[in-house]
């Protein structure tokens, strides 16, 4: 056994990534999709409800919880290191009680909700991603930040109050229709009225 393990830490990085993707894939996670890389430090409770889309990279120190609901990475969505996607909570609403002898089978509906990852998402390092969010195709995550609300499509988010258009409607239009042509790549069309930042 000591030997396999030396044998494992010697492995080049990128060797290491496809070792531990592949025992991920058939275990730990509900799907793992193809050329996936996963960082060091990979922390997941709830493996079940989690699935990774092809071409994800996620960075070193991530924790993934997905205790009662899903977490869903679509294609090549790149997560920085040390990001936190919790996507339930304890109650808080039980009267004499601590939070922590709260049993989860007294937990409520809304205390656990999925979070989706849509394609091409770059999450910065160190964000924190709760329960209920849904982060738009094509968006950015500036570091730090804590989303709890969805970011609409192409939105570079840097807080609450600063979010600003990472493409004008006809680049997005452009955009797709060229993911289309090099990837096969079918997104719903784009409608500035629906999908716009500011609408």
């Amino acid at each position: 056994m000591g030997s396999k393990i030396a044998k494992l830490a010697s492995l080049p990085r990128r060797a290491w990534n496809k070792y531990i993707t592949a025992s991920i894939n058939k275990g730990l996670l509900q799907h793992c999709g193809r050329n996936v890389t996963i960082g060091a430090n990979f922390t997941v409770a709830g493996g079940e409800n989690i699935l990774i889309g092809d071409d994800c990279a996620i960075g070193p120190n991530c924790v993934f919880y997905a205790a009662r609901a899903t977490i869903s990475l679509g294609r090549a969505v790149m997560v920085s290191p040390n990001v936190t996607m919790i996507t339930g909570e304890h109650r808080t609403d039980v009267v004499g009680e601590f939070m922590r002898n709260i049993s989860p089978d007294m937990k409520l509906p809304q205390n656990d909700k999925p979070i989706i990852i849509e394609d091409d998402v770059w999450i910065g390092s160190n964000v924190t991603i709760m329960k209920g969010v849904t982060i738009g195709r094509g968006s950015i995550i500036h570091a730090g930040s804590v989303i709890t609300k969805k970011v609409k499509p192409y939105t570079v988010y840097i807080n609450e109050k600063l979010k600003v258009a990472r493409f004008t409607d006809e680049e997005i239009q452009e955009h797709e229709k060229k993911l289309h042509e090099k990837y096969g790549v079918e997104y719903p069309e784009y409608h500035p009225k629906n999908n716009g930042m500011f609408s």
